[in-house]
């Protein structure tokens, strides 16, 4: 699992433009939601929020292969040569 150091948890209701930041962290790791479906191909970011309750909640988004497109043209879009760097750093990282 790789915390994502910069990656901020924010929440904001639908009827209310008030928005919480909070501290908590952000973790990306290669695999499903379950350790059941870690073959498949994905991965999952996750992290906690608070909830209306007081307690925590934990959330996570499984990003399929198939949304790695629409995802690099985001980071192409916001940081061409950020993005150029991470992905040619992956690509050396996969050799």
């Amino acid at each position: 699992m790789e915390k994502l150091e910069s990656a901020r948890v924010w929440r904001g209701g639908a009827s209310t433009q008030f928005v919480a930041e909070s501290d908590y962290q952000v973790h990306a790791r290669t695999g499903g939601a379950t350790v059941e479906e870690n073959d498949v191909e994905s991965f999952t970011i996750s992290t906690m929020i608070g909830s209306k309750g007081g307690g925590v909640t934990a959330v996570g988004i499984e990003i399929p292969a198939a949304e790695f497109d629409t995802l690099a043209a985001l980071m192409f879009d916001v940081a061409p040569e950020a993005a150029t760097k991470a992905f040619a750093k992956a690509l050396l990282r996969a050799k």
